[in-house]
């Protein structure tokens, strides 16, 4: 544990003894980020209806969601998160305490993802073709920062502007595959 920070004792357990597949999102925002109004207890009731097993819970910048009372409920298996970034986005879902560093910096970053690692976290690249330009500098300048990488995000249709970000992440991701 990081002194100093709240720490999220969670036990995720399972959804299913049974074989088979989990339906999930890995890129959900509660009313902690700016750009959403939904409440925590919200998403108790929306994300089965929409035929999710799980989400990951990524406010921008905020490591809270673990911490409120709609939490601790069995509708849906809530994986504890955050989406950082300053130019560039990426969420961190399977946290236990806040993960955060210095954007500019891509040494710093891939610190930052390795200590959340340590966590037991996924690191997930968000909506890269939104911010190809901040993400082919911080490649270029800590290549191990693509080591690092679990998920990458290709579509993201929450957005109407990310009709223009979705082609550059599928080119993007296309690439990393040929590698």
């Amino acid at each position: 544990s990081i002194p100093d920070l709240p720490r999220a004792e969670v036990d995720l357990g399972i959804l299913s003894a049974a074989p088979g597949w989990y339906r999930g999102d890995l890129h959900v925002h509660t009313e902690a980020s700016h750009d959403s109004s939904q409440p925590l207890s919200g998403w108790v009731e929306r994300a089965p209806a929409a035929g999710l097993d799980f989400v990951w819970i990524t406010d921008h910048r905020v490591f809270s969601a673990p911490f409120d009372p709609a939490w601790d409920q069995t509708a849906v298996l809530f994986v504890p998160g955050m989406e950082w970034g300053g130019p560039g986005h990426a969420n961190i879902g399977g946290l236990r305490t806040l993960a955060e560093a210095d954007y500019d910096d891509p040494a710093d970053v891939l610190r930052s993802w390795r200590l959340a690692k340590l966590q037991g976290s996924v690191q997930s690249l968000n909506h890269y073709g939104d911010d190809a330009e901040y993400w082919d500098a911080a490649f270029a300048a800590e290549p191990a920062l693509l080591d690092e990488l679990d998920v990458f995000e290709v579509w993201n249709v929450w957005w109407p502007a990310s009709l223009g970000v979705n082609p550059p992440s599928i080119a993007r991701w296309e690439g990393l595959l040929s590698q």
